[in-house]
């Protein structure tokens, strides 16, 4: 994430109208063509246009294709006419194209669903500010008009002080923020450690676990996720001590409760290519995965890039997942210098455009 000063800052920027002030590279009004339509129809149009070897069973092709935008909880059918039911918010949100909100952080939360909704994405990751300056009950309804799941909420911890707050302040923001997700419906409440804040490595161990005990309790009283976040050392210390994957595995299993598991962010672990041979591993601990790339390795302040001009090999990422039992969202956060003069209706229509193909290859 980024420092509380650049959110602030990226925040006080935000127009009235919710929308980016950067987009004056297409006439107002107008909007670009539809990118979803031709994959939807290769595929609907001749089954035998999947390969037997897909890296996914034809119910997640299709759902990716279409871009998950009809997943609320009842009856459908998939792009052969097949009848599918949806019986739980879970199951709404298997393989779910997501974006968080901090990809869009100067639009206000109507803006975010309406665009996201646009363009075929049936999930978004909602950010606690923007859900408290438009209403939980609003939001509520805002996501059944537009039939759309919140595969996350972003972010209760910060358990070590290292934001000031004393420890039981944190939990207790954190033990709201699980009462919040529940109300929202949010698949996972996505956790930060916190920083180091001059502390010994087996206490900020103990804290955490501390923390995490009480929080796991009462989300598994809730029936929320909690996943816990590795940042990069090289952009994430005053965010979060715990940094790679066998660390997380490691918290995970000393609190011992089910509703905790992790987010893996592509951007903080995917260059790593040691990283890979963890995720087997890891995949059964995913409660979500975040979607990012960077041209290089992060240093400083966090800068991702549009999906695929970095260095993160998302495509053999997301393949060894899946064939590793992971099939749950898919959300996708940008968020740094390299996208900031990028307009977001263009940043949107990239990452789906992105997604499509890259599945479409990799069947």
């Amino acid at each position: 994430m980024p420092s509380t000063l650049a959110l602030k800052v990226l925040a006080e920027r935000r127009e009235p109208s919710g929308r980016a002030s950067n987009h004056r590279e297409r006439p107002e009004g107008s909007r670009p063509a539809a990118t979803t339509e031709y994959n939807t129809e290769r595929v609907a149009g001749d089954k035998n246009l999947l390969p037997k070897k897909c890296f996914a069973i034809k119910q997640f092709a299709h759902r990716w294709f279409r871009g998950c935008s009809t997943i609320q909880p009842g009856r459908h059918v998939d792009a052969w006419g097949s009848p599918i039911e949806i019986f739980s918010m879970a199951e709404a949100r298997m393989n779910t194209l997501s974006v968080s909100q901090l990809s869009t952080l100067r639009w206000d939360l109507e803006s975010d669903v309406n665009a996201y909704a646009q363009r075929g994405f049936g999930g978004i990751g909602l950010y606690r500010p923007k859900v408290e300056d438009y209403g939980v009950e609003r939001t509520i309804e805002l996501l059944e008009e537009h039939s759309m799941v919140a595969t996350s909420l972003s972010w209760g911890g910060g358990f070590t002080g290292s934001d000031g707050r004393p420890f039981e302040d944190a939990v207790s923001d954190a033990v709201s923020a699980v009462i919040q997700a529940a109300r929202l419906r949010a698949g996972t409440l996505i956790v930060l450690a916190g920083g180091k804040n001059n502390h010994i490595k087996t206490h900020l161990r103990r804290t955490l676990c501390q923390a995490l005990v009480r929080v796991a309790a009462v989300a598994s009283e809730h029936g929320i996720k909690l996943a816990l976040e590795p940042f990069h050392p090289g952009c994430g210390d005053e965010w979060s001590f715990v940094h790679d994957l066998q660390s997380t595995l490691d918290i995970i299993e000393r609190v011992d409760n089910p509703s905790l598991g992790m987010v893996l962010d592509t951007y903080h672990v995917g260059m790593d290519r040691d990283a890979m041979r963890w995720l087997p591993d890891v995949a059964r601990h995913l409660h979500l995965v975040q979607l990012g790339d960077g041209r290089h390795c992060p240093h400083g302040e966090m800068n991702r890039c549009l999906l695929g001009d970095g260095c993160v090999p998302l495509p053999e990422l997301i393949e060894v997942l899946h064939e590793n039992g992971y099939c749950g969202s898919w959300e996708v956060e940008l968020i740094g210098e390299d996208v900031e003069s990028i307009s977001y209706d263009h940043l949107l229509d990239h990452t789906k455009r992105y997604l499509d193909q890259t599945l479409g290859q990799l069947c």
